[in-house]
């Protein structure tokens, strides 16, 4: 995975990717097969992380698919139907709440 991301980062920004604050601003659009195996291998690793069922493997699945949505938004790979379960599982439910309802307003 940091291999993938390596070349992502090291690729020339385009104005496409929401930022400036984003560290992949400007990268997704224009890298497209290193973006997507970036994010399949980050989503790969999430989800070994969740499967491990200890609260820090929640915790850091929980980020990684923070950092997936700041990439693509989170909907090519289903990060905006994961996050709520997990927050849930880290009992966030006030968190779910503002989360799904900042989903509806976009």
């Amino acid at each position: 995975m940091n291999d993938a991301k390596a070349a992502v980062l090291a690729m020339d920004p385009d104005i496409f990717t929401p930022g400036p604050d984003n560290m992949f601003y400007g990268r997704f659009f224009r890298g497209g097969d290193k973006c997507q195996l970036y994010i399949r291998r980050m989503f790969a690793y999430a989800m070994v992380l969740a499967k491990a069922g200890t609260q820090q493997g929640l915790a850091d699945a929980l980020k990684v698919h923070h950092e997936m949505r700041l990439l693509d938004r989170g909907f090519a790979m289903g990060s905006h139907r994961i996050i709520p379960g997990l927050l849930i599982r880290l009992d966030g439910d006030q968190e779910v709440m503002t989360f799904v309802r900042g989903i509806c307003a976009t």
